[in-house]
C-alpha cells in the first residue's frame, strides 16, 4: 500500500519538466543538456546555504538505486526511470521538495512534490525512520 501511494505521488515525475527548466535560471549548460549535474549541485548547495530550513541531498550509488527502485516498482508502469544521481532540495517550511534525476551528467527528469509524498517515497526506498 505504501509503495502504491509513493508511486501515485511520484507519477508527477513522468509529467513534469518545469523543475529542471526553472532551476537552470537562464545559465548556459552543455550543448543538448538542459542542466549538468555540476550546475544543479551548485544551485542546490547555494539555496541550502541561504536558508537554514532548506536541506540539499545528493543521492548516488546504492541510495539512488533504492529511490529509483521505489519509483519504478510502483504501479502503474508508465515509464522506467534511470539515473546515476538524484539531487533533492527539501524546503519543509514551504512543503516543497524538488528532485532532479541525472543520466550521464545531464538532467533527465525533474519534479516538485509535497513533503508528505517525499516521505512516502523515502520510506518505500529506505524503510521506516530514514
Amino acid at each position: 500500500m505504501l509503495k502504491a501511494r509513493a508511486a501515485a505521488g511520484f507519477a508527477l515525475l513522468a509529467l513534469s519538466w518545469h523543475g529542471v527548466a526553472r532551476a537552470a535560471e537562464d545559465q548556459p549548460d552543455a550543448p543538448g543538456c538542459a542542466m549538468t549535474y555540476a550546475h544543479a549541485r551548485a544551485i542546490g548547495e547555494s539555496r541550502a546555504a541561504a536558508d537554514d530550513h532548506t536541506k540539499f541531498i545528493d543521492f548516488g550509488g546504492a541510495d539512488a538505486v533504492a529511490i529509483l527502485k521505489a519509483i519504478n516498482d510502483g504501479p502503474p508502469p508508465r515509464r522506467i526511470f534511470v539515473g546515476e544521481r538524484i539531487l533533492v532540495l527539501e524546503a519543509p517550511a514551504s512543503d516543497h521538495v524538488k528532485l532532479v534525476l541525472f543520466v550521464r551528467d545531464c538532467a533527465s527528469v525533474g519534479t516538485t512534490m509535497n513533503e508528505a509524498d517525499w516521505r512516502k517515497l523515502k520510506t518505500a526506498a529506505f524503510g521506516e525512520g530514514y
